[in-house]
């Protein structure tokens, strides 16, 4: 049975947000959104958004750059597995497991209603929390307000809702 350890990957994510904030230091940016996918490529790809205003419109998967993204090929082979009759083995960011059935397209109608999309970004969430926590983006946040967003690239799963945009995810 495939499995996906998102604790693993938090680490890896770390690194690659650690050391994307620390090419950022000398800039101004609204924002820091992540944009990821788990179903066609596995990637998750960390956006500076260097408009004075940021507005939670879509804009990173425009701006995407091949040479940034941070290439999760394990999430689609075990996609792909599910796809194919296997049942995968899930650890979540908060270390509890869970086993996810094999797919069937027919069975989902809906990206939204398979629950890796939302384990992959609930654990974008927490690790970009626990990087707040830990002072990561304060050079960045004495420039000025900086607003954090995580957002599957087909729809599936997205952080803060609508309402909660430049409040609920302040660095």
């Amino acid at each position: 049975m495939p499995e996906i350890n998102l604790l693993q990957d938090a680490q890896t994510f770390r690194a690659a947000l650690e050391q994307k904030v620390a090419e950022l230091q000398s800039e101004t940016l609204s924002a820091i959104e992540v944009g990821y996918d788990c179903d066609e490529e596995g990637w998750i790809y960390i956006h500076a958004d260097r408009r004075s205003v940021h507005e939670a419109d879509g804009d990173w998967t425009v701006e995407m750059d091949e040479d940034q993204l941070l290439f999760m090929d394990h999430w689609v082979e075990a996609r792909d597995a599910r796809y194919e009759g296997e049942p995968l083995s899930l650890r979540k960011i908060d270390g509890s497991a869970v086993a996810l059935s094999a797919l069937d397209d027919d069975e989902l109608e809906h990206e939204e209603e398979d629950p890796m999309p939302a384990a992959i970004g609930e654990m974008i969430r927490s690790v970009l929390f626990q990087a707040k926590a830990d002072g990561v983006f304060k050079t960045l946040t004495e420039k000025g307000p900086l607003q954090l967003g995580v957002e599957e690239y087909n729809g599936a799963w997205a952080w803060p809702e609508e309402e909660e945009q430049g409040t609920a995810n302040l660095a």
